[in-house]
């Protein structure tokens, strides 16, 4: 006779694995991908804010995201400091990027060699007049993004999979 500890373990292994083989979705610091504006404004204690319409021109938008409400705050990260902006789906509102421009573009080719140790070998290596190097890490596609030698970028963006597909 089994004891019922072992039929329990038995029901619950296939759900196990299906959660064990599932992808999670990774977030950005104190934000999670689908948070609305104002859960993104108590994350980042008050820091984030609306940006204004000039601030917006020419932005990184990620697929389906709004272009006249991202939000904005300043992010802190070692050495390097940024201006990060947050991006929202068209419908729902909800949290699909975010896109941090380096404020010291003196240290743009040292954020370049911090990205390559912390995700290692990139996906996408276009290294050139303008410069595009991505990683596809931990449920993130991570875009470093150069136009020297003032503008310096990162992009973080979900990786569309069949559970976040409608954020």
């Amino acid at each position: 006779m089994a004891r019922p500890f072992t039929k329990m373990a038995w029901l619950l292994s296939p759900l196990l694995l299906l959660f064990l083989a599932t992808p999670g979705l990774a977030d950005w610091q104190y934000t999670k991908w689908g948070m609305t504006p104002e859960q993104v404004i108590a994350a980042s204690g008050g820091k984030a804010v609306e940006t204004t319409a000039e601030e917006q021109k020419g932005k990184h938008r990620p697929a389906g995201a709004k272009t006249d409400v991202p939000l904005k705050a300043p992010f802190e990260s070692g050495r390097f400091r940024f201006l990060a902006f947050f991006y929202f789906s068209a419908p729902g509102g909800r949290l699909v990027g975010v896109h941090l421009e380096l404020i010291n573009s003196d240290l743009g080719a040292e954020l370049l060699e911090s990205l390559r140790q912390k995700y290692g070998k990139p996906d996408i290596d276009l290294e050139r007049d303008v410069s595009r190097v991505a990683w596809r890490a931990s449920g993130d596609e991570v875009t470093y993004l150069a136009i020297p030698p003032t503008n310096f970028s990162i992009n973080y963006d979900p990786l569309i999979t069949k559970d976040n597909e409608e954020l």
